[in-house]
């Protein structure tokens, strides 16, 4: 189980990934712990969390004109 430290920082990865996708106007419409990839970088004091957000089979792309995410057909 990680520190709360280290789990922060990971809430706080996942965060900015999401703030990316949005600024490019992608919304992920399935996050979920199994769409997070996990990966331990680096060694002892200097080992850290890495998280890579997956699967953006289900993302919508928002259409500007109306603020909305159409839906898949």
């Amino acid at each position: 189980t990680p520190s709360f430290t280290v789990a922060l920082a990971m809430a706080l990865q996942v965060l900015r990934a999401l703030a990316h996708l949005h600024t490019m106007g992608v919304l992920h419409c399935d996050l979920k712990p199994a769409n997070m990839l996990f990966k331990e970088e680096g060694e002892g004091a200097a080992r850290t969390m890495r998280v890579v957000l997956a699967d953006l089979g289900a993302a919508g792309i928002v259409d500007t004109a109306t603020g909305t995410v159409p839906k898949a057909t």
